[in-house]
């Protein structure tokens, strides 16, 4: 069976489904690093994003990546010193890269500034310009994506990511930042569904049944707690599967400063077989972050 990496697309989802800051109210046992503690608490905990955007930031976020592929296509096309709707794709496409989210800027501008060609360079003055009137926001002032280019896309999750890092506290022993730019090493070149699940504040201990709940709903089930959790997560099918690359991520992991760890799993079979292997933790500072693989056809 073939398999597709959607690790970007599924971003923004687990953003939406773990980040999401209205709290679930649940009863039952909460799991922490050292055992199984019951607890007869109803009080809904809140799940905060840390990971959220405004307008204005996904605006620059876009003008940052535009800006990046901007410079690549002046690179591999020298020669193009005006571009023109006939030469859009030429210069924005060589071989198996393309960069569809320069392209569509680009007809956007000349479209709505009136033109028929525009030096390269000239381009950047207008590219914020052209990104914030197309990110839509929900009530709060908080970025979404619905329909906008899937390059707006891209920098609600670039802009998401840094603000996450920028509000996050780095508990003992533990660099959040280094633990994703580590997992972007294990998840190279995997053809596999993977995220790096980004902070969210919780007002209290959350219950095991609300973690599962934030995670993937009432698919899935819990199969291990405290340092095993660490190591089976690492060891699973259609996850990790042993990567070495995963060890700086376990010792981190493993400090005190990290006072739950659950392994998580999920998996059925809707339009086709899936699986989903979750390794959640939660640190000193009541923050919620974790890491997320698996199989989809």
């Amino acid at each position: 069976m073939a398999r597709t990496r959607r690790s970007s697309m599924l971003g923004l989802a687990l953003s939406v489904a773990l980040l999401g800051s209205v709290g679930v109210v649940a009863s039952g046992c909460s799991v922490d690093a050292t055992g199984s503690e019951a607890q007869h608490d109803t009080e809904a905990t809140v799940f905060t994003p840390l990971g959220v955007s405004t307008a204005d930031e996904v605006a620059d976020a876009v003008e940052e990546i535009l800006n990046e592929q901007l410079d690549k296509c002046i690179e591999w096309a020298p020669g193009v010193d005006l571009v023109t709707p006939d030469n859009i794709r030429d210069f924005t496409h060589k071989g198996y890269m393309s960069y569809n989210g320069l392209a569509e800027a680009i007809e956007g501008i000349l479209q709505t500034q009136g033109l028929t060609e525009i030096a390269p360079d000239d381009l950047r003055q207008y590219f914020r310009g052209w990104a914030l009137p197309l990110v839509e926001t929900g009530e709060d002032g908080v970025a979404i994506w619905n329909t906008a280019p899937l390059v707006i896309y891209y920098g609600i999750l670039r802009s998401n990511r840094n603000n996450a890092f920028d509000r996050a506290v780095d508990p003992e022993g533990v660099d959040i930042e280094q633990l994703a730019e580590q997992w972007d090493l294990v998840t190279d070149g995997s053809m596999l569904d993977h995220d790096f699940i980004l902070p969210v504040k919780v007002s209290k201990n959350p219950s095991l049944a609300e973690i599962r709940q934030q995670v993937h709903g009432r698919w899935v089930d819990e199969w291990s707690w405290g340092y095993d959790a660490i190591d089976d997560f690492w060891q699973s099918q259609e996850g990790p599967e042993g990567h070495p690359a995963f060890e700086p991520i376990a010792d981190m992991l493993g400090s005190a400063g990290i006072t739950k760890r659950y392994y998580l799993f999920a998996g059925g079979y809707d339009y086709g077989p899936w699986t989903r292997n979750y390794l959640v933790v939660i640190d000193e500072h009541d923050q919620m972050y974790g890491f997320m693989m698996g199989y989809s056809e």
